[in-house]
């Protein structure tokens, strides 16, 4: 007489994931690669193929709850996902699929560049000028300070500042590698001035805004325009444009030289100053050399700085910082803070 057991204590219950469920022979070699070929190419009614049709699925004979579809699966169409959403579970957008060899999919369209359709002029040289009266208007000086000046304020002083501090940021961006760009933006330039004069017109200068990736308008162009053009000639110097817009040292790479213009400058505004101090000095020669006298309380023959300008101011004589700074440079090279005043009559009042 058998023993009677408590159900589901077998050994083979304590596998993980068994179900009691045990596989038919069909149903075994239905997974092995040659009977799954034949059944993709002429499918039973109840082959894994016809889970995502439409139609309902055929179900196997129930052996096992976990074998029957209807326990986990929902009213809608499997392939749906959002049925709230779309009737079906193909998107009506969706392109049939279609694939070549040679062609690729037909369900990709890609962008397609082309240098000569997607960046070519989008009107042409002649017609560059939005206004048919704008070439009349421009051409007249007289009336270039009001065109200046409305198109200012439509523009506003922070937006042309923008500008400006964009424009500089680009060319010293191109100035500053090594592709030899600084030779190729005095060539171009030079393209525009064909006759060699050093200037540019308006027209010109709105091609090169656009060559540094500047598209401007009207407005924007003329009030920067105006800012390099304060007697509304009409041209602009193109040079003094670059000297205006980028550093020194960026400057001499546009120029391919050492750039001493302002060098020059400052030694002949500090000879300029030298002849006016001189000039101021010499008047008061009497008086002055006594008041050193008065202020020297060793009688050395010395002042010291602040001692030397209170004496001049005493003159009425009273001297700015850099002019303060010239005349210590010139009496006290070394910084020793004692000025011969006898010196400085001999220096400053000949």
């Amino acid at each position: 007489m058998p023993i009677a057991t408590t159900p589901f204590t077998e050994p083979e219950w304590k596998m993980p994931g068994y179900t009691g469920y045990i596989q038919g022979l069909g149903e075994t070699f239905g997974k092995t690669p040659v009977i799954a070929q034949q059944q993709t190419k002429d499918p039973v009614p109840c082959s894994f193929l016809h889970t995502r049709k439409t139609a309902a699925p055929v179900t196997t004979p129930i052996r096992d709850p976990c074998n029957f579809p209807d326990t986990y699966k929902p009213a809608a169409e499997p392939a749906n996902l959002w049925p709230s959403l779309q009737s079906t579970g193909k998107q009506e957008s969706a392109k049939p699929p279609s694939s070549h060899l040679a062609l690729g999919d037909g369900r990709i369209n890609p962008f397609v560049s082309s240098y000569k359709s997607d960046y070519g002029a989008p009107f042409a040289a002649g017609a560059r000028i939005r206004s048919p009266l704008r070439n009349k208007i421009l051409k007249d000086v007289a009336d270039l300070h009001e065109v200046y000046r409305s198109a200012f304020q439509r523009v506003g002083e922070k937006r042309l500042s923008h500008m400006l501090v964009h424009m500089k940021e680009r060319l010293a961006g191109k100035i500053g590698n090594a592709n030899d760009n600084a030779f190729k933006l005095r060539r171009l330039f030079k393209m525009y001035d064909t006759s060699g004069s050093g200037y540019i017109e308006i027209e010109d200068f709105r091609v090169m805004t656009e060559s540094f990736g500047m598209q401007l308008d009207d407005d924007s162009l003329l009030a920067l325009f105006s800012r390099f053009d304060p007697e509304a000639t009409g041209v602009l110097e193109y040079m003094g444009l670059m000297k205006g817009l980028l550093d020194s040292d960026y400057y001499a790479l546009y120029l391919g030289a050492v750039d001493n213009t302002q060098t020059t400058k400052d030694a002949a505004d500090m000879d300029i100053m030298a002849a006016d101090l001189n000039k101021r000095f010499t008047a008061v020669a009497t008086k002055l050399k006594q008041v050193f006298v008065s202020f020297d309380e060793s009688q050395s023959g010395y002042l010291d700085e602040r001692s030397l300008m209170a004496a001049c101011a005493a003159c009425n004589i009273l001297l700015s910082e850099r002019e303060q700074a010239y005349v210590l440079s010139v009496m006290d090279p070394n910084a020793t803070n004692r000025v011969s005043y006898d010196d400085f009559m001999t220096t400053f009042c000949c």
